[in-house]
């Protein structure tokens, strides 16, 4: 089994010291976030928008709009949604 490089996430957290419970803890959001997200599960916007502020990064350093990870996503759930997860129409 090959070992993938680190993504830009883990790669900004280990760029301060931190530990992925320190970024959790600082973002406010669950440790298995986190992980999770380092492991390249796209996480929901609110979580995207906690990290990014915690590392002082903006989220497009961390998450690329060229990431086809959100529109997969949404063909999956059967179409788009909002913040608040209603169907766009």
């Amino acid at each position: 089994m090959a070992v993938l490089p680190p993504n830009s996430l883990e790669l900004h957290r280990r760029s301060l010291g931190w530990t992925q419970r320190e970024l959790a803890e600082r973002a406010r959001v669950d440790a298995s976030a986190v992980c999770r997200a380092e492991r390249g599960h796209y996480p929901s916007a609110n979580v995207r928008m906690r990290l990014a502020a915690a590392l002082d990064v903006a989220i497009s350093d961390l998450w690329p709009r060229n990431d086809d990870a959100a529109g997969a996503t949404a063909a999956k759930s059967g179409g788009a949604t909002g913040a608040f997860g209603r169907h766009h129409t």
